[in-house]
């Protein structure tokens, strides 16, 4: 007769083993936790990169304190999950020859995931005759325009962002031309006609005063005359006023100097011509 088996009561493990299973399992999770959130971190930042800020349409007009204010805005979304923290943007302007012009700052600001935020523009451009700004007067051209923002992502994440595009000046005394005739007497007074030409290619109009001076060869001056100036953009210009002369001063060798001014404001030297 076979003896008869009896089964033997299972033990349950120690809790110190129950204990690192736990963990285990906790660590696990974690683990996978920490993948998704790196992972989906990176393509969000990825997202956000590659969109960028992105710039409104700025306008220009000449300040008082003889500079061109240029003001605008850029736009910067988040299309990521996660929030951005302290966005800064820095923002700088190149002439067409790749010369500074200026810079603007704005931020920092925080903003949610899928939200966006506004960042205005708004800085000065010094008119001056040994500036590069001044090339802005009389030439159309194409201006390099850099943005670059720096932020945190996702709590924790450094990012820097940039971009470069390229704006279409049209300059508001295009092609300008202060061009001196032949003198002439006239009652006992030799004066000399001055034809005037430009044409505004701004997208603001050129109202102020253009005063015009003639200079002898020793920067004397000879006589002046002005404008009043009420050019809408797109519109041409042409107008000749004869300069009457001081007696003896002669303008051979000399030069026509320009000069506008908008109301209230600092005079803004145009190129000068020179006389024969």
């Amino acid at each position: 007769m076979a003896a008869q088996v009896v089964p033997r009561a299972r033990r349950p493990p120690p809790p110190m083993y129950r204990l690192a299973r736990a963990f285990r399992r906790i660590g696990t999770l974690v683990l996978v936790l920490v993948v998704l959130f790196v992972a989906t971190a990176a393509y969000s930042a990825y997202e956000v990169a590659r969109t960028g800020p992105s710039a409104s349409s700025f306008t220009t007009q000449f300040a008082p304190n003889n500079t061109l204010e240029v003001e605008g805005q850029f736009n910067f979304s988040n299309g990521g999950f996660y929030p951005i923290a302290d966005l800064s943007l820095h923002l700088l302007v190149r002439n067409g020859t790749g010369v500074y012009l200026g810079e603007s700052a704005a931020g920092p600001k925080s903003f949610a995931a899928g939200a966006s935020q506004v960042f205005p523009i708004d800085f000065f451009l010094p008119i001056v005759a040994t500036g590069a700004a001044e090339s802005l007067l009389t030439e159309d051209q194409t201006l390099q325009v850099g943005a670059w923002a720096n932020l945190t992502y996702a709590y924790l994440f450094p990012i820097s962002v940039s971009f470069d595009s390229n704006r279409s000046w049209g300059a508001p005394f295009a092609n300008f031309a202060a061009a001196p005739g032949t003198p002439y007497t006239a009652g006992g007074t030799v004066e000399i006609p001055v034809t005037v030409t430009f044409d505004n290619h701004a997208s603001f109009a050129d109202d102020g005063t253009l005063a015009l001076t003639i200079e002898s060869s020793a920067h004397v001056a000879c006589g002046a005359g002005s404008f009043a100036l009420d050019v809408p953009p797109g519109g041409p210009y042409d107008q000749t006023t004869d300069i009457g002369l001081a007696a003896g001063c002669s303008p051979a060798g000399g030069s026509v100097v320009s000069t506008y001014t908008v109301q209230g404001g600092a005079p803004i030297s145009l190129p000068p011509e020179p006389i024969p």
